[in-house]
Order: structure tokens, then C-alpha cells, then sequence
């Protein structure tokens, strides 16, 4: 299980948090300068995960949580809109730049 979220500004990453359970249940590499909202994440499912043990990856849900509280929504939760797509398909283009070689479809 493989999870992660980073904050990107002007093409410079300002923080990061990964959880790759191939190096171990309780993996986590974070940033040495996080937003407030990680510290709360962390100590909640490491407390979860002390006991649970290793019936439940809760670590996973570290990087995905602190997404949902900055970002106001989960990669795996319902959409509420009018639209009735409301998403937006990329698809990638060749470009000679090295930034964001994605197109809205």
C-alpha cells in the first residue's frame, strides 16, 4: 500500500509525507516543516495502528487524511454536484517543457 501528498509552489515542493508499506507497516517520510493539520492526523493513526497492530493499515490513511482536510475531499469519497461529470479527464501531450504535460480532455 502506497500512499502520499505534497504541496507544490512554483514548481518547488514545499512539503511531503509518503507511506510505503513495501518498507514496513509504520513507514513514514515526512517533510521537516508540515502543515499544522498533519501532527493531529499522525498521532491518531499511529495510536490506531499501535492497536490494531497489523490487521489495518492505518499509516495509509495519514497522507490521504491530511489531503481531505486541505483539500476538502478524498480521492475514493462521492462528488456532490449538479454537474454531471464532475471531473475532468487528463491526458497526456508531448511537450518540451518538463511542467504539467497534462491537457483537460
Amino acid at each position: 500500500m502506497y500512499s502520499a501528498v505534497s504541496l507544490m509552489e512554483n514548481g518547488r515542493e514545499q512539503w511531503s509525507v509518503i507511506h510505503d508499506s513495501s518498507y514496513g507497516l509504520r513507514h513514514l517520510d515526512a517533510s521537516e516543516k508540515m502543515p499544522q493539520e498533519y501532527y493531529s492526523i499522525r498521532k491518531e493513526k499511529l495510536a490506531a495502528q499501535d492497536i490494531e497492530r497489523d490487521k489495518v493499515d492505518h499509516i495509509f490513511d495519514i497522507p490521504v487524511d491530511l489531503f481531505v482536510s486541505l483539500g476538502g475531499v478524498r480521492y475514493d469519497g462521492y462528488i456532490d454536484s449538479v454537474n454531471e461529470q464532475p471531473w475532468q479527464v487528463l491526458e497526456r501531450i508531448p511537450l518540451n517543457r518538463w511542467w504539467w504535460p497534462f491537457s483537460v480532455k
